[in-house]
């Protein structure tokens, strides 16, 4: 990728978690905080995934 669509993504980034959270904080924030942990568990879930499929991914020692 361009450096210059690198920014442009951050940037569509940033505009739509801005829109998310200020439509979240407008409905309450029982709705926000189970909407902010539920992220928080999708964010952890991908890490710890990827972690064990990078160990996977490793050739062993033979």
């Amino acid at each position: 990728m361009y450096p210059m669509q690198n920014g442009v993504i951050a940037l569509l980034l940033l505009v739509a978690v801005a829109v998310v959270f200020w439509r979240l904080a407008a409905r309450g924030p029982t709705r926000m905080s189970r909407a902010l942990y539920t992220i928080a568990a999708v964010l952890l879930c991908v890490v710890l995934l990827g972690l064990v499929l990078s160990e996977f991914s490793r050739s062993g020692p033979g």
